[in-house]
């Protein structure tokens, strides 16, 4: 079983205005434990001038354990721009 990527669309209601629009993020934990079902993100996602979107990635992890559905949680704070 191999990783795969999970993508997190953040979208503006209006284009980024000059210098564009800068939004921290991390992860947490709900059902989904960091470090055994995904690795755990944070960092800065930049939309362009002009944009109205970008996506945030998160690696989830292969599952040997047969399980339902997990979740996680994506905090969006700090908005520059």
């Amino acid at each position: 079983v191999s990783m795969a990527t999970m993508g997190f669309r953040v979208r503006l209601s209006s284009p980024a205005p000059a210098g564009g629009v800068t939004v921290l993020y991390s992860t947490s934990n709900l059902t989904a434990t960091s470090g055994l079902d995904y690795n755990a993100a944070s960092g800065s996602l930049t939309i362009p001038a002009g944009q109205t979107q970008g996506t945030i990635f998160v690696t989830v992890l292969p599952d040997t354990v047969l399980e339902g559905e997990e979740t996680l949680r994506l905090t969006l704070t700090s908005v520059i721009g």
